[in-house]
């Protein structure tokens, strides 16, 4: 589909920008009813703070130890790969003023819709500063982000 067209017609009522320290960004976004906030980022904090996941059937269950192992051992798969994993979750709010006006999200009970896989390629700049380091005595071991399983 159209992701541009679906983008401009969604009434956002708040951005939270992505936070480091949290590895997750939310948008809170005006529904017909109130509200609804959506998560993604880090997939192994996004799913250790939802309490719910969609199944494969399309049916909202609650979250138990033995999914989120489950889900878990997927993002050690996915990462062993190399894919940078992120996971994405949604929780309806029914008081989209005060969501607006908090100072962070409300980013609990979520529920997961899924993780997925990407492949994040260096950076242009990376060669050149690996280049640089090595020209300066550096040896260069290992450029990674912020997963040791996809360095």
């Amino acid at each position: 589909g159209d992701y541009k067209s679906i983008r401009e017609s969604a009434n956002i009522a708040r951005s939270f920008p992505f936070s480091s320290a949290k590895k997750r960004m939310s948008t809170l976004v005006r529904t017909e009813v109130a509200g609804r906030l959506y998560t993604k980022g880090a997939s192994e904090i996004i799913v250790d703070i939802c309490s719910q996941y969609i199944g494969d059937d399309m049916v909202v269950r609650p979250m138990d130890d033995a999914k989120k192992g489950e889900m878990l051992a997927h993002i050690t798969s996915m990462a062993s790969q190399g894919l940078r994993t992120i996971a994405i979750a949604y929780r309806d709010v029914t008081n989209v003023e005060e969501c607006v006006a908090a100072d962070d999200a409300p980013e609990v009970e979520l529920t997961c819709v899924g993780i997925v896989g990407i492949k994040d390629p260096l950076r242009k700049e990376v060669p050149g500063a690996v280049l640089t380091c090595q020209k300066a005595g550096i040896k260069v071991r290992m450029v990674t982000g912020d997963n040791v399983l996809t360095a």
